[in-house]
């Protein structure tokens, strides 16, 4: 099967093909003595169409893409909550930034502890510290997510406390992005407290401490991300001192905080990991072929193949025929909602059968999807 016409220029035909049609139904109507009221609206029809607003047409492919994009992030969404496991392979270059409610990452062995850098009571000063600037130097995220004012906010009922401390979170801000241009900079809100915590007054605060956040991000080039629609009706997800958050709740926010990401960066349009696949696959994923795997190896300036026939017999799978060493690249097709995949032998684009359209997965080092051609193809 070869690739579909582009969405636009489907939707030009089909408006082309309706205007003719019409045209003939309207002729037809009258030589033939039809009904006037139809032969009315018709000509009302391909007068609509002939004064239609090419930007109009743009206007709601673009309305299109962005429901099946978020129809994809909302997938992608409910994939992750459904299976945990798969949440914490996603977390990639990266670093978390707080205090006691970002330690929960650490503390519950759910991230590496290098990556996780918070301790309990910490304050936004701490993001001004030695430690901070030179685990970020050191590491070099590509993400970082800030946890704090759980701590900050109970100064929150003294005058002027909430302008002087965003501006010294805006300054941080902006010396982390300065420090890493490359690296997106997510600013955690201040999640909510429940019983016995909520009955210090301070923490009636956090909705007006979250606005100045995301008043803050839109000056810094940050991002926000707020996880407290998750906490809503789950007082199961706090800790008895109505603060802190128990195991269950940290593959839930850290899902929100991807889902954050990819909104960012867009959406992978399937789970990395999905049924094992990066697992099985993750030290030879790194080596897929831009262009799409043919199953061929490099070749040198004289034709002659890298590698001996020994490693030849060894990536060589006798039952399906194929070389299970190398994943072939697959293509997004938005119009037809499939992945494609160039097809050697037929030199042409091909969809992938049902089977493998589930066994795609994003890799995260070579930004691509892939599919492992051992799976059965």
């Amino acid at each position: 099967m070869t690739i579909p016409f582009s969405r636009k220029q489907i939707l030009l035909v089909v408006i082309a093909a309706a205007a003719v049609v019409t045209g003939v139904i309207i002729f037809l109507a009258v030589r033939g003595g039809g009904n006037a009221e139809a032969v009315s609206k018709g000509r009302e029809y391909l007068a609509q169409m002939e004064q239609g607003d090419p930007s109009a047409v743009d206007d709601r492919l673009a309305q299109i893409e962005e429901e099946k994009v978020q129809a994809n992030l909302a997938a992608l969404r409910q994939s992750l909550l459904d299976n945990p496991e798969q949440v914490w392979s996603q977390f990639t270059d990266f670093v978390i930034i707080g205090d006691s409610r970002a330690e929960g990452f650490d503390a519950y062995e759910f991230l590496p502890v290098d990556r996780v850098l918070a301790e309990k009571g910490m304050l936004i000063s701490y993001l001004y510290s030695d430690e901070v600037t030179h685990a970020l130097q050191t590491l070099q995220p590509t993400k970082i997510w800030l946890v704090f004012g759980n701590n900050d906010i109970g100064d929150s009922q003294n005058p002027g406390w909430l302008d002087n401390w965003v501006s010294n979170y805006r300054e941080a801000v902006t010396e982390i992005r300065n420090l890493l241009p490359n690296a997106t900079v997510f600013v955690c809100s201040v999640l909510p407290v429940i019983e016995p915590a909520s009955e210090d007054p301070c923490y009636n605060a956090i909705p007006e401490v979250n606005e100045a956040l995301t008043g803050m991000c839109a000056q810094t080039g940050a991002v926000f991300e707020d996880a407290t629609p998750q906490l809503e009706g789950h007082p199961e997800y706090f800790e008895p001192d109505g603060m802190h958050f128990v195991y269950n709740f940290y593959p839930v926010w850290a899902t929100d905080m991807l889902m954050t990401y990819y909104d960012v960066v867009g959406s992978p349009g399937s789970v990395p990991g999905q049924n094992g696949i990066a697992a099985a696959g993750s030290e030879t994923g790194n080596d897929a072929d831009p262009d799409g795997a043919s199953g061929e190896e490099d070749t040198g300036d004289d034709g002659t193949q890298y590698g001996d026939e020994s490693e030849e017999e060894e990536n060589y799978d006798e039952e399906s025929g194929q070389d299970e060493s190398s994943p072939t690249v697959a293509y997004w097709d938005d119009y037809a909602q499939l992945f494609y995949y160039w097809d050697e032998d037929a030199q042409e684009y091909l969809y992938l059968d049902d089977a493998l359209q589930g066994s795609v997965y994003w890799d995260e080092e070579s930004q691509q999807y892939l599919v492992w051609t051992y799976q059965g193809w």
